[in-house]
């Protein structure tokens, strides 16, 4: 994962946590790949990822109740 983007990011968004926006950046460099996948990926626990993906459909993720993904 590319830690200078993260950070970068991280900045700019200070309401969005850095396990979403690394969440994000996964979906984004591996679309369309499964949870399981996406876990493996970011090298962290499946549930976590899709606990924070189900926030993140239901605008719930620090986005000020935006809808950041659909499913």
């Amino acid at each position: 994962m590319n830690t200078k983007k993260l950070t970068k990011l991280s900045m700019q968004h200070p309401r969005i946590t850095v396990r979403t926006l690394a969440t994000l950046m996964a979906i984004k460099d591996n679309e369309g790949c499964s949870v399981s996948e996406l876990s493996q990926f970011m090298g962290v626990n499946e549930k976590n990822v899709a606990t924070t993906i189900r926030r993140l459909e239901e605008g719930r993720e620090g986005s000020g109740d935006v809808k950041l993904i659909k499913v």
